[in-house]
This record gives C-alpha cells, sequence and structure tokens, in this order.
C-alpha cells in the first residue's frame, strides 16, 4: 500500500467516523470529542449536521484540527453557549468566528490565541473564562 493510498484510506475512516458523530448529533445537547482529526471535509459535515440541532456544550480536547476546520465548524454552532477547545492547533484566525456565537462560557486551552487578539474580536472573554456554567 502506497502513502497516497494510506492517506485516502485515514481520510476515508475520518469522515465516516464524523459522519456517525454527526447522525447522532440530534438528540444531543452536549458533545466531548477528544483526540480525534477533525479535517475541513469532518468540521463542514459535523456543521451541517449541528445547525439543526440544539447542541449547546462543545469540548473539544487534543482534537487534530486547523483553523479553517475551526472556523468551518463554528458555522453550525448557531445554538451554542458554552465552548472549551484544548490542545487543539487553533489561534487568532478563528477568533471572528467565535465571535459570532451566543456563548456564555468559553475556554481556550493550549491553544495559539493571543490575548490581544481574544481582547479585539472577543472583548468580554476575560468574563466568558471567568463564569462557571
Amino acid at each position: 500500500v502506497g502513502d497516497g493510498q494510506l492517506v485516502a484510506a485515514q481520510h476515508a475512516v475520518e469522515a465516516r467516523g464524523i459522519e456517525v458523530v454527526a447522525a447522532a448529533l440530534a438528540c444531543l445537547q452536549t458533545l466531548s470529542l477528544s483526540n480525534l482529526p477533525i479535517s475541513m471535509h469532518a468540521a463542514a459535515k459535523l456543521a451541517a449536521a449541528a445547525a439543526r440541532t440544539q447542541l449547546t456544550q462543545l469540548t473539544l480536547m487534543y482534537c487534530r484540527m486547523t483553523d479553517c476546520s475551526m472556523n468551518a465548524l463554528a458555522l453550525g454552532l448557531t445554538n451554542l453557549r458554552s465552548l472549551c477547545v484544548e490542545g487543539c492547533d487553533v489561534g487568532d484566525a478563528v477568533l471572528p468566528a467565535l465571535a459570532k456565537l451566543p456563548l456564555q462560557w468559553m475556554g481556550l486551552y493550549n491553544c495559539r490565541c493571543t490575548d490581544a487578539a481574544l481582547d479585539l474580536f472577543i472583548p468580554c472573554w476575560r468574563k466568558l473564562r471567568a463564569e462557571e456554567m
């Protein structure tokens, strides 16, 4: 099996796993994903599914995702009230999308987001982080 075939197979498994998660979202209010690779394609599937749900709490821990993946995912999180992102390789580029969410609590830990960008895009971020739900 060549490297290209291995990568293609890995993407197929990732996409199928996300499809299973996305299908289950219809009845979920809380979702926690850990150590899961979330590609742009997978994030778009999750966003489409999340847009049709009452998902209010999302935790992403050590998921392998990019800023683009997080931005795509944020598009579908229209009901999200609580977001915890820890150890994911996301940075300042995700903040404009997160700023549009109706968050009551947000935690960004071990990510590449800077305080200056948080102050610019989400001025109330310190309050969102300090208040426990």
